[in-house]
C-alpha cells in the first residue's frame, strides 16, 4: 500500500488508515483522536467487528464511499483511595490496575458504545 498511496504523518493525511485487528483500531482512535482524522480500518485477520475487509486494490473508491460514525466513547472518572482522581475515555473498555487504587485486584469494564470507524460496502 505504500508503494501506491505514499506514506504521510496522521497529521498530514485526510484519512488515517489502521490495518490490523479490532485492538488496533481501538489503539489507533485513542493515538490519534486529538488529530480529529477518520479512521478507516482493514482487517488483516478473519475477525474484526470494527474493521472494513481487506481490499486494498479498491481504497480510495472505498474511502470516497465511506460513510463516518461519530464516536462517543465512555468518560471515565474515578477517585482512588489515596484521593487522586483518574480521568480517561473508553472506547471498549476501563481497566484500573490495583496499582492506581493502592492495592486489591485489578478491575476491569467491558463497554461497548460504538467506534468511529468509516465503514465502507
Amino acid at each position: 500500500m505504500i508503494s501506491e498511496h505514499g506514506e504521510h504523518a496522521p497529521a498530514e493525511a485526510d484519512v488515517i488508515v489502521a490495518l490490523g485487528g479490532d485492538g488496533f483500531m481501538l489503539q489507533t482512535l485513542h493515538k490519534y483522536r486529538e488529530k480529529s482524522k477518520p479512521v478507516f480500518g482493514m482487517k488483516l485477520g478473519s475477525v474484526g467487528f470494527l474493521m472494513n475487509a481487506w481490499r486494498p486494490e479498491d481504497l480510495m473508491p472505498r474511502l470516497d464511499r465511506a460513510e463516518p460514525t461519530l464516536l462517543r466513547p465512555l468518560e471515565m472518572s474515578v477517585v482512588s483511595e489515596s484521593g487522586t482522581t483518574i480521568e480517561a475515555l473508553a472506547f471498549n473498555e476501563v481497566s484500573l490496575p490495583a496499582s492506581e487504587r493502592g492495592g486489591g485486584p485489578d478491575w476491569s469494564c467491558g463497554v461497548l458504545r460504538g467506534a468511529s470507524a468509516l465503514r465502507s460496502s
